[in-house]
């Protein structure tokens, strides 16, 4: 993420108001880093115990890493345990016990590194989307959901990845894309919200968010879901 100071704008400059917010620390997000998110930056940067000198380099950007993804990566200590964890970090031992498939919850080893998912959503319907917005959502659903599969499938004209997300097991494969066109970036956050719903009822198995009807778990076991959720990464930039 490339360094921010006052008077820069763009979508980079949203991102950054869109994590203070979520971390507490600003609100609105004008995609303008003016005063008021220069106060904002600084007040952050102090209860982070970082200089508090109102630019955004790399240790302001990764103190805001658990806001801008969902997801805090904690190095275990001698007598931590899931429910502890989860009672300090506002998670439930469930979560931390999908969001790390490979712990074992009696037998947490010092220095383990453990993805600890915050009580937030992981992909946000508040914001303009960017690529590098993306590249965090993909991060944080992935740290939460290990079984969902990440992979590029190609590249932008700029440079930018082509993701494409994988879910399911079965042998019935369904491709969704999203952002096409430029104006068409509203697509993105529909069809991840869908994605970390679904995601959420497999790892849960929990149908809430299809009213009760459908059995997640049963889908993803007959189908295979491919996911490309931003087609074109350029224009939405540009847009």
């Amino acid at each position: 993420m490339r360094t921010l100071k006052e008077g820069d704008w763009g979508s980079t400059v949203e991102l950054l108001q869109w994590g203070l917010g979520r971390a507490g620390a600003h609100t609105g997000m004008d995609g303008i880093f003016g005063p008021l998110t220069t106060q904002a930056v600084k007040r952050w940067q102090e209860q982070s115990g970082l200089e508090p000198d109102g630019v955004v380099g790399p240790r302001t950007w990764a103190s805001l890493y658990p806001y801008l993804t969902g997801m805090r990566l904690h190095s275990v200590r001698r007598g931590d345990t899931f429910p502890a964890l989860a009672a300090r970090y506002g998670a439930t031992p469930q979560a931390i016990a999908v969001a790390n498939p490979l712990a074992l919850p009696g037998r947490l080893i010092p220095g383990q590194t453990l993805r600890i998912p915050l009580g937030l959503a992981v992909v946000p319907t508040n914001i303009r989307w960017s690529s590098d917005l993306l590249d965090l959502v993909i991060e944080g659903l992935r740290g939460r959901y290990p079984f969902l599969g990440v992979s590029a499938i190609g590249s932008s004209v700029l440079g930018r990845p082509l993701y494409q997300l994988t879910i399911g097991r079965g042998g019935l494969r369904v491709g969704y894309n999203a952002a096409h066109h430029a104006n068409e970036w509203i697509t993105t956050p529909v069809l991840l919200r869908f994605l970390e719903q679904y995601a959420h009822g497999i790892a849960f198995g929990s149908n809430a968010a299809a009213g009760g009807v459908l059995d997640f778990r049963k889908l993803s076991e007959k189908y295979t879901l491919d996911v490309v959720p931003m087609v074109n990464p350029d224009g939405v930039g540009l847009a």
